[in-house]
């Protein structure tokens, strides 16, 4: 197996804001492994809030390159079980890896991965969301009326969320998805549900800090499901 990657820093058509801060653009390891004339490939982001450094990701790599390179691909199972000993207290960085093996088990096999996985290509094609980062109500309706779309994803920062989310329902109809990163305290995601049902939210993403996400089993009345990624 051949290792090889780039950093390559993506800039954002318009600031992008969550509750963690405001970002302007991102940076990204790209991650290409080859086997028998074939090119996988995966990525991973920086992501300053949960200090996910590429930096870091690179000194692993080349600390154990001679490890990574002796692994062959046989099966995306195969391989990921080799390379999570090696990787996996850098889980951001081992889904790189695994997106690249996935990658390249279709090219070399010839097949695609969907198909591999056995999905039935008579069923609906699941519905991907749009996100409308945080921004002046005016603003979030701007980008929703320019992007019209079956599904939104909503950053929120707990700054008036509800009177927030009842100006959006002003401009589209369509499903969201409240991904609140970590602003939210058990009380108001709690205090938020009720309300949330009835403006059509369909799952609540990282509403309370990450180490206080075992507090969400204390939410037994739930209307709409929790995702604590």
């Amino acid at each position: 197996m051949e290792i090889k990657w780039q950093i390559v820093e993506h800039t954002l058509a318009h600031p992008f804001e969550i509750s963690k801060g405001v970002y302007t653009h991102r940076t990204a390891l790209i991650l290409t492994l080859a086997q028998d004339d074939h090119h996988g490939y995966g990525e991973a982001t920086e992501i300053p809030y949960y200090h996910i450094r590429l930096g870091r990701f690179i000194d692993l790599i080349q600390d154990n390159m001679r490890r990574l390179n002796a692994i062959r691909l046989k099966t995306p199972e195969q391989y990921f079980s080799h390379i999570s000993p090696i990787l996996g207290h850098e889980p951001f960085l081992l889904s790189a890896f695994d997106c690249a093996a996935h990658d390249l088990y279709g090219k070399i096999n010839g097949c695609k991965i969907v198909d591999w996985f056995g999905y039935d290509r008579n069923l609906p094609t699941p519905i991907t969301s749009f996100t409308i980062g945080l921004a002046s109500l005016a603003e979030m309706q701007r980008k929703i009326k320019a992007q019209p779309w079956p599904f939104y994803k909503i950053k929120l920062a707990g700054r008036e969320d509800l009177e927030l989310l009842r100006g959006l329902r002003a401009v589209t109809d369509s499903p969201f998805i409240i991904d609140a990163n970590e602003a939210w305290s058990i009380e108001q995601t709690q205090e938020y549900l009720p309300a949330l049902t009835e403006l059509n939210v369909v799952m609540v993403e990282q509403p309370v800090h990450r180490d206080h996400e075992h507090d969400l089993l204390k939410i037994k009345d739930r209307q709409i499901p929790l995702l604590a990624d």
